[in-house]
């Protein structure tokens, strides 16, 4: 629940004055992460947070969001789904053509 108001609240100004509002009325939210040294990020400050780092990608890149790198896996798996779609096309060609 924590995590998901983070995320609205990053998303827009609007949503971040909502979220926020939310997040005061439910209060600290606690955790048991057992042995770790993991901790639950305070709302409210997560918020703020994530929307001045947001407002320094967009000035860094004109006014856009900043677009998220793409990694050479994805690209890896994204040239050979078109591959595989190029072979089904021809496939379906030579087909088409033999029985004309």
């Amino acid at each position: 629940m924590n995590h998901a108001l983070i995320a609205i609240g990053a998303r827009s100004d609007a949503l971040a004055r909502l979220a926020t509002a939310a997040a005061r009325k439910i209060g600290p939210v606690e955790v048991d992460h057992g042995d770790t040294d993991c901790k639950t990020p305070d709302a409210v400050s997560y918020i703020a947070k994530a929307r001045e780092h947001r407002a320094k990608m967009e000035a860094k890149h004109g006014g856009k969001p900043a677009a998220k790198p793409a990694t050479a896996k994805a690209a890896a798996k994204k040239a050979t789904a078109k591959k595989a779609t190029a072979k089904k096309a021809t496939a379906k060609t030579r087909r088409a053509g033999a029985e004309a």
